[in-house]
C-alpha cells in the first residue's frame, strides 16, 4: 500500500471525493482485494479509537450533561475530538507494513511461469499467466478463476494473494497445497512461509523454515530460506 493509497482510503471513508473519483475507487474495491481489506481495517481502527476517545470522556460527559452546563459540555467535546486526531498518526503507523511485512517482501519473488514453456497453454490460462508476469495480480487472480483448478494455478493464486498483500487470503489458498504430495509442494511451504511472515506472524514462521531446512527433500529457493531463517534469528 502506498501513502496515496492511504489518502484516497481516508478521503473516502470521510466523503471528501468527487462523484467521478468515488466511483473509480469502488470500481478499484471490487479488484483489489488488498485495497479493500485495507479499507476494513482502516473503518474497524478508526471506530476503535472512537471508541477509547468516547469511553475516556464518558463519566465526565454524563456528569456535565446532567448539570446542564452547556458550555463546559462542549468543552469536553472538544477535548474528546482532539484525542481522536492525536491518536489518528498512531493509527496511520498501525496500518504500514510491520517489519516482518516488510522483510516478507524482501524475500518474495513470484513462482516462475512454468505453464508457457510445457507447450502451448489454453488461451484464459495463457491470458491469466501475461497479466502474472506482468504483475497485474488483481486481473490474474480473476482470469485464474476462469480456468481448470489444478494445483499450479492455486499456487499461482497463492503467489497473486502475497503480491495483493492479502496474506491471510494466501495462507488459506497455499494451505491444501502444503500437506498435499504434488509437485507444487515445495514451492506451497516457502510461499505458506512467506505469507505467514507478511501477516507478521514471525514465530510461525520461523518454525515452517526450521522444518522447511530440515527436510532434506526440498529444494526450492533452499539458499534463500537459510538466510531468511537467520536474519529471523539474529
Amino acid at each position: 500500500m502506498t501513502d496515496e493509497q492511504y489518502r484516497a482510503i481516508e478521503r473516502y471513508d470521510d466523503n471528501d471525493m468527487s462523484v467521478d473519483e468515488r466511483a473509480n475507487f469502488e470500481a478499484t474495491l471490487t479488484t483489489d482485494t488488498a485495497l479493500a481489506e485495507a479499507l476494513n481495517r482502516y473503518r474497524q481502527g478508526k471506530k476503535a479509537l472512537e471508541a477509547i476517545s468516547f469511553g475516556a470522556q464518558k463519566a465526565k460527559v454524563r456528569k456535565l450533561d446532567s448539570q446542564q452546563d452547556s458550555g463546559a459540555f462542549f468543552t469536553v467535546l472538544k477535548v474528546a475530538a482532539a484525542a481522536v486526531v492525536l491518536l489518528l498518526p498512531l493509527f496511520y503507523y498501525l496500518l504500514q507494513p510491520t517489519k516482518s511485512g516488510e522483510l516478507a517482501m524482501t524475500y518474495f519473488e513470484p513462482y516462475p511461469d512454468r505453464v508457457s514453456v510445457m507447450g502451448t497453454p489454453q488461451e484464459d490460462l495463457q491470458t491469466a499467466m501475461n497479466a502474472y508476469n506482468t504483475g497485474d495480480y488483481a486481473t490474474a487472480l480473476s482470469q485464474f478463476k476462469a480456468v481448470e483448478s489444478t494445483d499450479l494455478v492455486v499456487l499461482y493464486q497463492g503467489v497473486c494473494f502475497i503480491g495483493l498483500d492479502s496474506c491471510q487470503r494466501a495462507h488459506q489458498t497455499l494451505e491444501p497445497l502444503v500437506t498435499k504430495a504434488s509437485s507444487a509442494q515445495e514451492a506451497a511451504r516457502w510461499y505458506s512461509i512467506i505469507a505467514q511472515l507478511q501477516c507478521g506472524n514471525e514465530v510461525t514462521a520461523k518454525k515452517l523454515l526450521k522444518d522447511y531446512m530440515t527436510d532434506s527433500n526440498v529444494h526450492f529457493n533452499r539458499s534463500a530460506a537459510k538466510q531468511l531463517l537467520e536474519e529471523l534469528q539474529e
